[in-house]
């Protein structure tokens, strides 16, 4: 059954009355109830389509959590049992996301205009993201200065406020001739007109006036391939909010920086070259420490037979570079180094002699061993292996371990795969 688009008729719609013609329940991927699926003579839910995403809102007393188009019949999801066939419901839409994804496709059609009118570039794809918008565009880039005038030709637009209207045309009757894009069916087509501006095939909500729009903001412009280019943008209430956003960034830059605006770009380069010789000074201090760290790690080894094992937590705030300290214990003979630094993301280091090697024992097969149980990951050679671990592993439980399994591995079979 194809169920009467309301949102055809009248985009601002936020209430409706329906009969239920279908209902069933919905079940997950594990076959666990999910709600219901329901279609409804009428209604005044898009779906989702043509880029733009599905409308939320009620139905009856549960929540609409997708609309979706299938075999030409629209869904609706709910979060709650299905209602009675021929049941009576309200279908009550969440305004605030409707317009503004009638803001964002109504500034599509304009911006996609504007690039086809300046640039000759037509818009290949769209996508309305619950952030921001995109269009792709047969273009290698757009240029800053590009930028600005398609910018500033939408607001001379925008300041003539021309009408926004949508009508559906017969498959005997003439289209407009100046049609963006060809319609993608045969059939009735659904044109969105720009008055005086485009004229587009499309079947999504929009604004009554191309004022509604309010603003029409390019964010940036990334190059896909040599021949594409993705222009993400934003429309009205999105854009007001990232303006707001940046506003409040660049006072607390002033704050942190004690600078004046003006000064905010080169008081962060200064920093950041005060930053970068700072870092350079560091790593020459760690490397000047290494022998002084690895002679204290040795001091702390603890022997096993004829073999030496060091296991040691590191500090992330004080530590150096654990592969470096491990590479350069391992230049030992007859020591096995296990080296942990937890963290966001716990690090693990084994090295191992050759003379460890000679015993069975290798330091990828002992990271493995390590990394497995706790969801690690990493890898390495027979001498030398490191790899990470989740942030709520333990790693003096991690070098416990490592412990046992060098006591163990002295006997033969540690190292066969």
């Amino acid at each position: 059954m194809n169920s009467q688009r309301l949102y055809f008729q009248d985009s601002f719609l936020s209430r409706f009355e329906a009969r239920v013609v279908r209902a069933e329940v919905a079940h997950a991927a594990n076959g666990s109830e999910v709600g219901s699926r329901v279609v409804l003579d009428r209604t005044g839910f898009y779906p989702e389509g043509g880029g733009q995403p599905a409308d939320r809102g009620r139905l009856g007393e549960f929540e609409v959590l997708d609309v979706q188009e299938i075999e030409g019949e629209i869904v609706h999801t709910l979060g709650g049992p299905p209602p009675a066939v021929s049941e009576l419901l309200e279908g009550r839409i969440d305004m605030e996301r409707r317009f503004d994804h009638m803001q964002q496709h109504t500034g599509q059609h304009l911006l996609s205009r504007v690039f086809l009118e300046l640039l000759s570039a037509e818009t290949v794809a769209f996508h309305l993201g619950s952030r921001s918008s995109t269009i792709d565009l047969p273009l290698p880039g757009v240029t800053p200065e590009q930028v600005a005038a398609v910018e500033d030709r939408v607001a001379e637009v925008l300041r003539a406020d021309p009408r926004v209207t949508a009508r559906i045309y017969g498959e005997h009757d003439p289209l407009p001739g100046d049609l963006r894009r060809p319609a993608a069916l045969a059939g009735d087509v659904r044109v969105v007109t720009i008055e005086g501006v485009d004229h587009c095939p499309c079947g999504g909500t929009h604004v009554a006036r191309a004022a509604e729009i309010e603003a029409i903001v390019i964010q940036r412009v990334e190059r896909i391939r040599a021949d594409l280019c993705r222009v993400e943008f934003l429309c009205g209430g999105r854009a007001r909010a990232d303006h707001r956003a940046k506003i409040d960034l660049t006072r607390r830059l002033i704050q942190l920086l004690s600078v004046e605006e003006d000064h905010l770009a080169r008081s962060a380069e200064r920093l950041i070259a005060k930053l970068k010789v700072s870092e350079k000074r560091v790593r020459e201090l760690e490397r000047e420490l290494v022998p002084v760290r690895v002679a204290g790690l040795l001091e702390g080894a603890v022997t096993i037979g004829s073999l030496r094992v060091v296991c040691e937590a590191l500090d992330p705030e004080a530590a150096g570079d654990p592969a470096v300290l491990a590479r350069e214990l391992a230049r030992e003979q007859g020591l096995l180094v296990f080296l942990a630094m937890g963290g966001d993301r716990g690090r693990l280091v084994v090295a191992a002699s050759q003379e460890c090697g000679d015993r069975g024992l290798r330091a990828d097969e002992l990271l493995r061993r390590l990394l497995d149980p706790v969801g690690g990951k990493g890898g390495g050679s027979a001498g030398f292996a490191q790899g990470g671990f989740p942030a709520g592993v333990d790693p003096a439980a991690l070098l416990a371990r490592g412990l046992e399994l060098a006591r163990s591995g002295l006997s033969p079979g540690l190292g066969k795969p």
